[in-house]
């Protein structure tokens, strides 16, 4: 007979974090000259910030605009 475990509880004030978009991060993480973007991964600040409380919605955005930061 299996042992019943407790459900986890979140932390009070902890979001549920949406992981069905990945994350751009490759793991190189610094600033460009102009403290603007990562050069890694081409997020802002805020992008970085933000990204374990956006929405699906938001991070794919956040994507749609890193693509079109690689062309400039």
């Amino acid at each position: 007979m299996p042992i019943p475990t407790k459900p986890i509880k979140r932390q009070r004030g902890v979001p549920n974090i949406d992981y069905s978009v990945p994350s751009p991060c490759v793991s190189l993480c610094l600033l460009d000259e102009t403290d603007t973007f990562c050069i890694g991964c081409l997020r802002t600040i805020d992008e970085l910030r933000d990204w374990c409380i956006m929405t699906a919605e938001q991070k794919t955005k956040v994507l749609e605009e890193i693509e079109e930061r690689k062309k400039d």
